[in-house]
């Protein structure tokens, strides 16, 4: 099976590879393998071969009906190579899959050497005497098998490698971006002219917050720069930087914003995204108005395994339109690391945005 980020494990690896590719292997191998029966059966005398067409159509017709039985042996052999991948992998039990694999891998050769035989001996009997035919048959098309079965599960193993590294590189390019996103997000020009105009009004009447403003705004982008390359943070850490990032806005807007944070202690130390709070709250401040006669409340709390911000909802005259860039990014960063996504809703006239908590365990 497929993912859009990755390439998961193929449980059935009958559906990984393209009949063209099986059709082309399997002529190839029947031509090849006919070819050298031919040859020694006619050095030993076994079938008696009078000119050099007779040999090619003997390698031709056993080519074309080693194809048939070759497909009705790799199939059988696909499947049971999914079967096996689930009950016994390779990564955790090598030993207890071999057995199994050898004597499936020979009940299917055997299958299909019978009945191909015995369909071949009437369309065209044989001249020879038909036991030691099957008997014959049935040996080189289990050590055939056995062979094949160990061909098939090296093209596995490569292509699941290949799939792994284009996984791997892809991710790598998805990460590069989302970074670059949360950088571009952190050093928006808005959010540092703002900064920059509140510290300059700050600095000629009240310096003691000035200096204030000034420990957090570094910390702010020290935090940035500590956790750029981070998957995953803990929400302690997050928190305080969340704090102080609200630090900021509240000194530039006053009691128009208020930031209260009710969350127990066992969940500071479970992870999430590093950044992924501060994009909420930049996001509530962004979208809301801010009125000294109904100040915007954001509320952090924790619902389950679920960071839980709330603010109220007063959207600005100005209409600003959102983009969902943030959110975007944000959803992409948890699909990287988890198996839940944040949820964004409205609610009781409160916008409600919901965050995956990871456990340390994971």
């Amino acid at each position: 099976s497929y993912s859009v980020t990755g390439v998961q494990t193929c449980a059935l690896p009958i559906f990984s590879i393209r009949f063209r590719s099986i059709l082309g292997y399997t002529v190839l191998f029947a031509l090849i393998l006919q070819f050298f029966i031919v040859t020694y059966n006619t050095i030993t005398g076994f079938i008696q071969v009078e000119t050099m067409a007779e040999f090619l159509f003997r390698v031709g017709y056993g080519s074309a009906v080693s194809t048939l039985l070759g497909l009705l042996i790799i199939y059988p052999d696909l499947l049971i190579i999914g079967w096996l991948n689930r009950k016994f992998p390779w990564s955790k039990a090598p030993l207890r899959r071999v057995v199994p694999e050898f004597i499936l891998a020979s009940l299917v050769a055997i299958a299909t050497s019978v009945s191909g035989t015995a369909a071949v001996n009437l369309i065209n009997p044989y001249t020879e005497d038909l036991p030691g035919v099957l008997m014959i048959n049935g040996s080189i098309a289990v050590i055939v098998n056995v062979i094949l079965m160990a061909v098939l599960e090296a093209l596995m193993f490569y292509r699941e490698s290949r799939l792994s590294r284009i996984r791997a590189e892809a991710l790598q390019r998805e990460l590069a971006d989302i970074r670059f996103e949360m950088l571009k997000t952190q050093i928006n020009p808005h959010f540092l002219f703002n900064s920059l105009n509140v510290l300059s009004g700050l600095i000629s009447i009240d310096t003691a917050r000035a200096q204030v403003f000034i420990e957090a705004f570094a910390g702010i982008y020290h935090y940035v720069l500590e956790t750029l390359e981070k998957q995953v943070v803990t929400l302690e850490e997050e928190l305080g930087f969340a704090r102080s990032y609200m630090l900021l806005q509240q000194i530039r807007h006053g009691e128009q914003v208020t930031f209260t944070v009710h969350l127990p202690s066992g969940t500071l130390r479970m992870f999430l995204p590093p950044l992924s709070l501060q994009t909420i709250l930049e996001n509530a401040i962004k979208h809301n108005a801010t009125k000294s006669s109904r100040p915007l409340e954001i509320r952090v709390t924790t619902d389950g395994m679920w960071l839980e911000i709330r603010n109220s909802l007063i959207p600005k005259t100005s209409g600003i339109s959102s983009t969902g860039v943030g959110q975007k990014n944000l959803t992409r960063r948890y699909r990287m690391i988890c198996d839940r996504v944040p949820v964004f809703m409205v609610e009781n006239d409160e916008y409600v945005a919901k965050l995956p908590l990871i456990p340390c365990e994971n």
